[in-house]
């Protein structure tokens, strides 16, 4: 990355040579496993990740405030129905992930707030409205690749863990159960279980 390392070669030193940290907003309901996760794979490259828990109502005041270092969310509006959304997906700067929010509050003033961004981001949400609003399919899958290839190599939000197996547990008798089922928020979670079909073979025999 650029940086040099301190003398016991365990963090990198910024510019100014204080160490490289950052500080990482997590509400309760998040999973700290995955945020150790995280905090070791930044350690192995010297960037030192401090994980803190706050209230989500302050992390999403913050946030919208850019007055933070990192935080995340989970993976929901990731499918293409979903991103599809205008202003809605996770890659929206003013959301959930709460990156570049100053861009982008420079972008949706035109000016009157914010920070401008480099003409690269400036041309991305342009892009990005553009595709929104596409009058063709012709046009709406040259803007899609184009929109995903700038933030697959500017990579502004890094994933760790996508969509793991989920075994369902099936109780004996409970009949029209699907083997498998597609999770996500495009399926709305477990709706594709269609459970409105699921009927026992002996329903006396599990009255309750």
């Amino acid at each position: 990355m650029g940086l040099e390392w301190d003398a016991d070669h365990v963090w990198r030193l910024r510019p100014d040579g204080e160490r490289l940290s950052s500080i990482y907003l997590y509400f309760p309901e998040f999973t700290v496993e995955h945020l150790e996760l995280v905090r070791g794979y930044w350690a192995a490259v010297g960037h030192e990740l401090i994980i803190t828990e706050v209230a989500r109502a302050l992390r999403d005041e913050r946030g919208r405030a850019a007055d933070h270092d990192v935080t995340g969310w989970n993976v929901d509006l990731a499918e293409e129905i979903a991103c599809y959304l205008p202003y809605a997906t996770k890659f929206q700067p003013n959301l959930e992930m709460y990156y570049a929010v100053n861009w982008w509050q420079w972008y949706e003033t035109n000016g009157a707030a914010g920070e401008e961004p480099p003409q690269e981001w400036k041309d991305q949400f342009d892009r990005m409205a553009a595709w929104y609003a596409a009058p063709s399919d012709a046009e709406y899958t040259r803007l899609a690749q184009e929109v995903w290839q700038f933030f697959s190599d500017q990579v502004p939000l890094i994933g760790t863990v996508g969509y793991p197996p989920m075994p369902t547990l099936t109780k004996n008798g409970l009949m029209n159960v699907p083997e498998v089922a597609l999770k996500g928020y495009g399926t709305l979670h477990a709706q594709t279980l269609f459970v409105q079909q699921y009927f026992w073979t002996d329903p006396a025999s599990h009255a309750e």
